[in-house]
């Protein structure tokens, strides 16, 4: 696997030229959107993750090199978050915001409020099924709770929400309908996690501590909270899959020949493309009736 990973590393490298494209590219649309739109700014949730910090660092790039007055609103939304994160998202806060704030009204109170939604299972009881004790519930409770403070601020300040999930999460349905995946904007939603984000950061100065921590949600769904102790991979061994499964046209005969022969079908590859199959319906948003 670690052969097959370096080899599909090695065709994601970016040239700095593709780098500094996309940095522009994404943050003038961005500032196109909202100037189109009479939208004074930007909501961004920042977790002290890679993703909220290279997303706002791309917006703060691109409202200084526009010379535009929209605003970038940052807020960290403490509900389990690890003091490193908090650090984190303070120093990227305070370096690209226009206005940041640590908001902590939930960090003492979410167990009385998980204690008291917990008692709809009742309704679950009542009609005769099963309550599923899987601790992805309170995670996902949390990540709507973070993205309903989001779109409060968003519709007081004539803002919009910009979003920070990347394709990585995305194909691996590794995020919540109406918590983090719900958004209004997102400038990574077509970039690898583990092949592609780290090169951008690295391009923006973003600190390297902030580049090599291990990713996490931040939802204490497992106990090292992490995401790869989630999903049982990395995101570069599902990133290296994925690019090869969805994209192998685009991938080096070489690259394609070592996969067919011995990736295809071991044990890893059959846990990511299974979870890419499962979470389908996470990706094409409700069914939606159309009368004839």
């Amino acid at each position: 696997m670690k052969n097959f990973v370096q080899m599909v590393q090695d065709e994601y490298i970016m040239t700095k030229k593709e780098i500094e494209h996309f940095i522009v590219e994404a943050g003038d649309m961005a500032i196109d959107y909202l100037e189109q739109n009479n939208l004074n700014g930007i909501v961004l949730g920042l977790s002290g993750g890679l993703d909220s910090t290279v997303s706002a660092y791309i917006i703060r790039k691109a409202i200084e090199r526009r010379k535009s007055d929209k605003k970038l609103l940052g807020i960290n939304i403490c509900i389990g978050n690890s003091e490193e994160h908090l650090r984190y998202a303070d120093e990227v806060g305070k370096i690209t915001c226009d206005a940041y704030l640590q908001f902590d009204e939930f960090k003492d109170s979410f167990k009385s409020f998980n204690e008291s939604v917990s008692k709809s299972s009742d309704l679950i009881k009542a009609a005769g099924l099963e309550v599923s004790k899987d601790p992805v519930s309170m995670g996902n409770l949390k990540a709507r709770l973070r993205m309903m403070i989001l779109y409060d601020i968003a519709k007081k300040s004539n803002c919009i929400v910009l979003g920070s999930d990347n394709r990585s999460e995305t194909q691996n349905g590794f995020f919540t309908i109406h918590g983090d995946g719900a958004c209004d904007m997102n400038l990574l939603y077509d970039i690898y996690k583990g092949l592609q984000l780290w090169q951008i950061a690295k391009a923006l100065d973003i600190s390297e501590y902030i580049i090599n921590q291990a990713p996490s949600d931040g939802l204490g769904i497992t106990k090292e909270d992490t995401d790869e102790s989630q999903l049982g991979y990395s995101y570069l061994e599902s990133d290296a899959i994925m690019a090869c499964y969805l994209d192998g046209d685009t991938m080096s005969p070489e690259t394609m020949a070592y996969y067919k022969e011995n990736i295809v079908l071991t044990p890893i590859w059959t846990k990511v493309i299974k979870r890419f199959n499962d979470t389908e319906f996470k990706r094409n948003g409700p069914f939606l009736y159309w009368s004839c």
